[in-house]
This record gives structure tokens, C-alpha cells and sequence, in this order.
């Protein structure tokens, strides 16, 4: 059966994020409310994967290489 997969693009992440995979068959097409769902199930997915690929990438907390009781560069 043909699936539809939303993924988002790999950028600084090499491994995609899948937002939407659906099976769906072509007869499934043919009811306006099926089709209405699945555009609306794609529309969130495209969302959230733009959303996703524009996240600051989250990086573990640097411990400073000074003592504390000097200022910061």
C-alpha cells in the first residue's frame, strides 16, 4: 500500500524527523472527508517539521574554564 511520509530536512542533524507516515490507498481518496483529514493531518505535520528544522539546536552545558570569582571575558 503507497505511504505518505512528512520528514523534516536534515540539516546539523543528520537523521530526519518523521512528522506524518500514513498508509493510504487510493480508494481512501475517493470520500471528501477522508481527503479533507488527510490535508489536514499533512498541513500539521508540514507545521511542525518547519517548526522543528528552525529549533535552536540544543547543545550540553559548557563548564567555564575560569574560577568563578574572575569576570567573564
Amino acid at each position: 500500500m503507497p505511504r505518505v511520509l512528512v520528514t523534516t530536512e536534515p540539516g546539523e542533524d543528520p537523521d530526519a524527523v518523521v512528522m506524518l507516515s500514513e498508509r493510504i490507498a487510493t480508494s481512501d481518496i475517493a470520500s471528501e472527508h477522508f481527503a479533507a483529514h488527510l490535508i489536514q493531518r499533512i498541513a500539521w505535520a508540514l507545521a511542525d517539521a518547519e517548526n522543528n528544522e528552525h529549533r535552536p539546536i540544543e547543545f550540553a552545558p559548557v563548564r567555564a574554564r575560569w574560577p568563578s570569582h574572575h569576570a567573564h571575558p
